[in-house]
């Protein structure tokens, strides 16, 4: 694979683009767009409250195990964010201050899990805590 690389972080090259959507037609420019590296999006479900229908995705700080094999030694950062994008594309922060990796959510019902995937799972050098799971849930 040409310029590939397990010393060097990927500069990122994923654009999410985020449109707008009329019931048959769907305007051709992005309402937004961002250069994510890697990150999985999901939209929450109508029991969300008055964020059902709204899009989560993380930026998961400085370290992305997606984008690199060996990270700093030490604790990773607690500077990964979860990010929520509304119906009309404009981007909000929902969460941060959550420890970086690789980091996934998923939601059922009125609950968002969060989990956190860190060094020992990565890169195998099993003398960190594998992770840790969150759950942000909606007060009714």
């Amino acid at each position: 694979m040409p310029d590939a690389s397990f010393e060097i972080d990927d500069p990122g090259h994923n654009i999410l683009e985020y449109y707008v959507i009329d019931g048959e037609r769907i305007d051709p420019e992005p309402v937004a767009r961002r250069d994510i590296g890697w990150a999985m999006a999901e939209v929450a479900p109508p029991e969300f409250g008055p964020y059902g229908g709204h899009t989560f995705l993380f930026d998961f700080g400085a370290t992305n195990f997606m984008h690199v094999s060996k990270a700093e030694p030490g604790p990773l950062p607690y500077d990964s964010r979860i990010l929520r994008v509304d119906p009309s594309g404009e981007t909000h922060l929902f969460a941060d201050g959550l420890q970086g990796g690789w980091n996934e959510l998923r939601f059922d019902r009125d609950r968002m899990y969060i989990s956190c995937l860190r060094r020992s799972f990565s890169t195998g050098e099993y003398h960190e805590p594998d992770g840790s799971l969150y759950e942000i849930r909606v007060k009714p």
